[in-house]
């Protein structure tokens, strides 16, 4: 499918002196971007790079006490290095939240590939140009009712077991589970019985770190509590 494009600026219906004034603006504009998208990926290139040479746990530590930045920010920078890297053409290209957009793990590889394309050719590739066509893409999706038919490492649906079927109120079923809180206990609590709702929910927020951040960037979440709780 084609991508629909907003028409172009007539600047022929400006006055002489400011279409002039505005279409050296824009070029110089363009140049800024260009010259954004550039330093993105040098930027996301020397992170890697310290986060590659630094001890384990020693990169937020580092990120914090030189530049005040998040884990997550870093993790933008770096993405894009990794995905678009080697392609000079994709940051003539595109401006710096499109970058962003198709760096994100979340992004399907599909719209990735599209807009690269794209760029490849010099077509012009813009946020909101790739933010609808991800939408469009999710609405085309078939929904998938238990997550766990997902293959984590390739994003495929894997083919249902004929042999098991959802109970009433089974979290498979989004038609018949309605969760409900652990009851609160009357006396003293189990040890055991507190472990399970423990590993329950943190298996539930897992999951949807998974969904909601992609599997890279989940694992960049959890590293980053796991050294806030070691401290």
């Amino acid at each position: 499918m084609a991508i629909e494009r907003q028409a172009a600026f007539d600047y022929a219906s400006l006055a002489p002196d400011v279409r002039e004034s505005v279409g050296a603006a824009t070029r110089r504009l363009r140049d800024l971007e260009r010259r954004t998208s550039e330093a993105i990926i040098e930027i996301g290139k020397e992170l890697l790079a310290v986060k590659a040479a630094l001890p384990h746990g020693k990169f937020g530590t580092w990120l914090e006490s030189e530049f005040g930045w998040t884990r997550m920010t870093a993790h933008r920078f770096m993405a894009v290095a990794e995905r678009f890297g080697d392609l000079s053409q994709i940051v003539t290209s595109a401006s710096p939240s499109a970058l962003y957009l198709l760096a994100s793990e979340s992004t399907p590889e599909e719209v990735r590939v599209e807009f690269t394309e794209l760029a490849a050719i010099g077509q012009q590739v813009t946020h909101k140009d790739v933010k609808e066509r991800i939408a469009e893409r999710k609405q085309a999706e078939i929904p998938v009712a238990d997550w766990r038919a997902i293959d984590d490492d390739t994003g495929q649906i894997l083919e249902d077991d004929p042999e098991i079927e959802a109970e009433p109120g089974d979290p498979s079923d989004p038609a018949t589970f309605e969760w409900q809180p652990p009851p609160t206990p009357a006396s003293e609590p189990s040890p055991n019985g507190t472990a399970t709702a423990a590993v329950s929910r943190a298996e539930s927020i897992a999951s949807r770190l998974v969904k909601e951040l992609g599997r890279s960037l989940a694992l960049e979440v959890a590293d980053q509590i796991y050294e806030i709780a070691d401290a």
